[in-house]
């Protein structure tokens, strides 16, 4: 298996290597899904979260959101430029937005 700093080499530039790179698509869903709680937990009512995904993992993201317990809010499209700081893009990325819930007092 190839390592993560390795594996997302572009353009002759190296990245330390982290943890979970090889984690299949159900393995990221349980291991999002906890950390976005703890998100969830830790921010006051009515406050936005925006994720960054690609539209492999859209559908996704937007059901690990709402199982951490956030409202689904909508998606917003961004174009990536072809070339951003010397490392060419190909793929155009989402960004999922919700809001916490609002809860009465």
């Amino acid at each position: 298996m190839q390592s993560t700093g390795t594996k997302y080499t572009h353009g002759g530039k190296s990245f330390a290597d982290f943890p979970g790179g090889n984690r299949d698509q159900r393995g990221f869903q349980f291991w999002a899904t906890m950390w976005m709680s703890e998100c969830y937990r830790a921010m006051k009512n009515g406050a936005p979260i925006c994720v960054f995904t690609d539209w492999r993992q859209l559908p996704l993201m937007t059901d690990i959101m709402q199982a951490a317990g956030f409202v689904w809010r909508g998606v917003y499209v961004w174009d990536k430029p072809r070339q951003f700081i010397g490392i060419e893009y190909t793929d155009t990325y989402y960004q999922v937005a919700k809001d916490r819930l609002e809860q009465a007092a």
